[in-house]
Order: structure tokens, then sequence, then C-alpha cells
């Protein structure tokens, strides 16, 4: 359910809740802002698995295989996806760290990075695969040109890159101690980072014990940044505390981040704001327990993240999506008041999720739909709709919230290099209808 923005949470207006039950997170962005890719735990399998969802939660739709742990899914440029899984040497559920070494993450040996099509077919190994290295934490260059991993290879934590076929790999940390969850800049020219600088030889002694047993210990980790080829890195965080998941805000001057920063017992961790330059810290939710894991769409302008708050049960992780509020911005109330964003119509239409400016690209269309009755078909690049010009997924979003059923609207599409003019009459939606556009 929607909600406005509260004091404590100025910064996000209109929360929405994509997924409900078992554990979800690690969800991020398709370079349209259309579509995300997480990962999820529940009962029917036996680890975390990777799915795809689209950002109004609607056509939820597993992509690994069902077998294994699965890990850090990413979608590359041309919507194919990118993600590590275990499923290749072991199909069940990955151990968990003994509890005698307090807390700690496994770097599983057997995660290996995997690519595949949308749907999750034609997959392929592209990384790992000798049951001894850890290869995971992948994210990709919006531009394509590059994807970053974090692995033991060269017996440390660190960072690497490589093109996006794991090949002309280049090695981007090499200092003693933890480097990883790196996350690509939008514009692809930077590198945001988690690091845990090692201080003394009674940590160094720690970490290379755990790291012989495939663990290390997280419990203080900084955000840092770095040039996409490794240069000039510069701490941006200094607060002692575990923090991870940064991403660049499309400005280039911020960075928003999950912390544990200012809880005495370090178990809640809440998302925050800073500068690149390191000034400017500013706390962004407020909830107890966890909100973590937030990227930003391309335009700024809506977040999503994993969150403990709302659960049916206690302790249950889902998605939200918010609109992002610059300090002192009110929130948007769409023509015809409703505030809500709910979609009030439903059409059939099937976007394609490849970025294209411009105009709303169809993949096709749901069989009887207003849509295919109308007329229009997969390839239609619609450029118009009643009227107001259409540039992307967005602009008929906030068309269907204030849409009324069963009224006729014109519809311009580019069809093999040729306006066509269709007519379309919306249907109101319905519980039972699939949650198409």
């Amino acid at each position: 359910m929607p909600h406005a923005p509260s004091v404590a949470e100025p910064n996000l207006s209109n929360i929405r809740q994509i997924t409900f039950g078992g554990q979800n997170a690690e969800a991020y962005w398709n370079a349209a802002g259309t579509k995300l890719v997480f990962q999820s735990t529940q009962p029917e399998w036996p680890d975390e698995q990777i799915l795809t969802i689209y950002a109004d939660g609607s056509g939820k739709k597993l992509v690994s295989s069902g077998h294994g742990r699965n890990t850090c899914g990413y979608f590359l440029p041309n919507g194919e996806i990118i993600y590590s899984a275990t499923d290749w040497k072991d199909k069940g559920a990955a151990p968990k760290p003994a509890m005698t070494k307090g807390y700690v993450w496994r770097l599983n040996p057997y995660f290996a990075i995997f690519r595949a099509k949308a749907d999750g077919s034609d997959r392929k190994m592209i990384l790992g695969g000798d049951s001894k290295t850890y290869y995971a934490e992948t994210t990709v260059a919006p531009d394509g040109s590059y994807m970053v991993f974090t692995s033991t290879k060269d017996g440390d934590i660190d960072l690497y890159r490589s093109d996006l076929e794991g090949k002309n790999i280049k090695r981007l940390t090499d200092q003693p101690g933890y480097d990883g969850g790196g996350f690509v800049s939008w514009d692809s020219k930077k590198i945001v980072y988690r690091r845990d600088v090692i201080e003394n030889d009674t940590e160094l002694r720690d970490f290379k014990s755990l790291l012989a047993q495939h663990m290390v210990r997280p419990s203080k980790l900084e955000i840092w940044v770095m040039d996409a080829d490794g240069t000039n890195k510069k701490q941006v965080t200094n607060l002692g505390a575990a923090s991870f998941a940064p991403f660049m805000h499309p400005d280039g001057q911020r960075i928003i981040f999950s912390s544990n920063y200012g809880d005495p017992k370090g178990r809640e961790f809440d998302l925050f704001i800073i500068g690149v330059d390191g000034k400017d810290l500013k706390r962004v939710t407020n909830t107890p327990e966890f909100d973590g894991f937030p990227m930003f769409t391309k335009d700024g302008k809506r977040l999503v993240w994993a969150s403990n708050r709302s659960g049916a049960k206690p302790g249950e992780t889902n998605l939200f999506i918010a609109d992002w509020l610059e300090d002192g911005e009110k929130p948007a109330t769409p023509a015809g008041g409703n505030p809500s964003g709910a979609r009030r119509v439903r059409v059939g239409l099937i976007p394609s999720f490849t970025e294209i400016e411009g105009g709303l690209l169809l993949d096709g269309v749901q069989a009887d739909s207003p849509a295919e009755r109308g007329g229009l078909k997969a390839g239609d690049l619609i450029v118009e709709w009643g009227g107001i010009k259409i540039g992307s997924l967005e602009d008929i979003q906030v068309i269907f919230e204030n849409a009324e059923a069963g009224k006729e609207v014109k519809v311009v599409v580019l069809r093999d290099g040729k306006r066509v003019e269709v007519k379309v009459i919306p249907e109101k939606i319905g519980q039972a209808q699939p949650k198409v556009y």
C-alpha cells in the first residue's frame, strides 16, 4: 500500500511494497527502470534463488534453476542477466558458518558466475568452476564495457573487472583485507565499494585464518570510491561500523548505502546518504531492524531497497520502491487526484525492457486484451497515448493511474518506420486479471 512521506523519512514518498513473504533482497533495476532482478528464499527451494519482477510487483518469474544457492543477480544493458550460483556443484542448500566464529560471511568456493537470457535460458558459466575460488558480487557497467566482481582468486578478497564474457580480467584492489560489493555508477565512470582496512597484526591474523576457511568477518566496513580503472581510490565514510551496499546517485555527487552506524548493538541497519567528499551524512530510513541494498533508477527519481518493515512475520524481508524527494521537495499529486500511484486500468501491454529513447517498445500484447483487440502488436513503438507524448514506461504508468475504463483512446505507434494510429479501450482492473499493463 502506498504511503506519504513520514516525518522520519522525508526523502521517501509513495512507498510501495512489491514482494510479500519469505526473504527477498538485493533487487537491482534494469536500465529502463521498469524491471528488477532480485534474490529470494522461499519454502519450495533449498536456498536463495534469482527472480525477476516488474516494477509494479507483477510478472514475478524464477530465472535461476531452483537448485543450490544463488546470489547477486544483475541486468546487462541488453536485458540479459548475470548472477552467481552453486548448483553446478551442489544442488542443495549452502552450509552455514558455525556460530562459534561469531558473525561471519561465508565466501562459498562453489560460487561461479553465470550469464543467461532474461528468462534464465541459455545459461553459461563465464567465471569460476574450480571449487576453490569465490566468484560473486557482480555488477555491470550500464554502458556495457565491463563488469565488476569480487573474488579470492589471488589469495585475498579483492575487486576485479572484466568484459561481459569474463575475459580480460583486471585486478582493481590489492591491499590485505576485504574489498568487495562494488557497484558501477550510472555513467559507468566510477565504482563504489565496501572495504575493511586491516589495522594491526591481530586483525591480519584473524582475517587470514578466516579466509583459509572461506569466511570473512564484516563487522568493520567503510565505503570507498574509485575510478572505473581502479585509480584514484578514496575513502568516503569513517563511521567505524558495518557499512555496505553503496550506490551512487545519478548526479555523481552522493552515495546511498546501508549501515548499522548509531546502533550500539549493531543490529539495526538503515539507509544513509553522504557526499562523495565524505560530508553531509544523512539518515534516510528510520525503521527498526533492517533496511538495505538501495539502488536509484537512472533518472534518480525512484529508489528500491529491501526492508523488514511491514513483514507478516518477524524478520521477514521484502522489497520496496519509493519516489525519491530531494530535501524540501513535496510529493507530486497526479492530475485527477489519485495520489496513491495505483493503476486504475488494464490494457495488456507487454513492454520490452530494452532502453529505447522516444517511446515505449512492446515485446507483445496479452491475448484477448484491449491492446490486442485494438491492433497493437509486438515491435510497435508507442509514441503517443491519448494525445500525450510517450517517452518511456513511466509515462504510461502515470496515465494508467488516472485513466477511465471504457473510454476509447487514440494510440500512435511507429511500426516498420511508419506512423500508425489505433484505438484502444482500457478495461477496469479486476483481481482475477493478470498484472500486465
